[in-house]
């Protein structure tokens, strides 16, 4: 994208680089809000069936190993199917355990998923928590930027295909605060390709985050609780895509300084098992950062983006479906 042509960037949110985000992220964890309580160890999650993408690593892993503790019944989503976990969950007490091999970067690989979901026990939960950072634009097979795909476009045929669905209860969207620094918005433009390197990808990471945000709340069924939060700063292994020069120095520092992926599902168990009728009455943006409720962002809430978004992605859905290769 040609640099006069490039939209512009909100400033002093604290996420527009991977500089700024770490200094916000260690300042979130040196002085944090604390709304919510951690769950219990003792909340069982007995006859519950959960969905998680990105379940195979990281945060997702680490809820997987929470809700097995608790008798969930899961379904995980990855790149690849792990025998290997689904065993050292069940050992940990889910009574039924299944790995889905899906790359979701690749729409007509989620299309086939959902069509194997649609044969299968209906999940009452649906973790939406895959996600990635590239250190540079890359195209998927269907010619999209990477993060678009994983982060928008795989979530948004997810919900189309199961979020109205009355069997479905709940619906958990892991998202970022770096929504805030997104660039602006062009509907007209939606799923171009924006070109960008290790210095400025957070700003169109927090684009993708901020396009599924807006068209998240859309259309969900009175009864079903929708939340969306972000986890915070988390030692995890999307330190993959850093520099070579780079990884052996951020790594140990994430893990030092950063949360693990066991303490940071705080906010996605809450989601999981507090009261849903509390959670439905609490707000119509239920939003939060850690353990702190917050608004989303003004363009994540706006109903006219909203609505030419829908327009936009209604037409770019058809197409999809329609050159699927599946």
């Amino acid at each position: 994208m040609n640099s006069a042509n490039r939209p512009a960037i909100k400033k002093g949110t604290g996420h527009e680089s991977p500089v700024a985000a770490t200094f916000t992220a260690l300042k979130d964890l040196i002085s944090p809000r604390l709304d919510i309580e951690r769950p219990r160890d003792a909340q069982s999650m007995q006859g519950r069936r959960l969905l998680i993408t990105g379940g195979t690593s990281g945060l997702g892993r680490a809820l997987a190993v929470n809700c097995a503790r608790r008798g969930a019944q899961l379904l995980i989503v990855g790149r690849k199917r792990v025998p290997e976990l689904e065993q050292e969950l069940q050992a940990l007490g889910a009574p039924q355990v299944e790995t889905l091999a899906c790359d979701l970067a690749d729409l007509d690989q989620v299309i086939t998923l959902i069509q194997t979901l649609k044969t299968k026990e209906p999940f009452d939960s649906l973790v939406l928590n895959a996600g990635l950072l590239p250190n540079q634009t890359r195209l998927t097979r269907q010619g999209f930027e990477e993060m678009f795909a994983v982060h928008f476009a795989s979530n948004l045929l997810l919900l189309k295909a199961f979020g109205e669905k009355k069997w479905l209860e709940r619906v958990l969207l892991t998202s970022s605060e770096a929504h805030r620094s997104s660039p602006e918005v062009n509907p007209e433009t939606l799923g171009v390709p924006p070109q960008f390197g290790l210095s400025d990808g957070m700003k169109w990471y927090g684009q993708t985050k901020l396009l599924l945000l807006n068209q998240f709340w859309l259309s969900a069924p009175k009864q079903q609780l929708r939340a969306a939060l972000c986890p915070g700063p988390i030692a995890s292994n999307i330190a993959r895509e850093s520099p070579s020069w780079v990884r052996p120095l951020l790594t140990p520092v994430m893990r030092l300084l950063f949360n693990s992926p066991e303490k940071a599902i705080t906010p996605l168990l809450y989601f999981l098992l507090e009261p849903k009728e509390e959670l439905l009455s609490r707000s119509s943006f239920n939003y939060l950062h850690m353990r702190a409720w917050k608004m989303p962002s003004q363009a994540a809430q706006s109903p006219e983006l909203q609505a030419k978004l829908s327009k936009k992605t209604d037409t770019l859905l058809k197409m999809w479906l329609e050159q699927a290769t599946y």
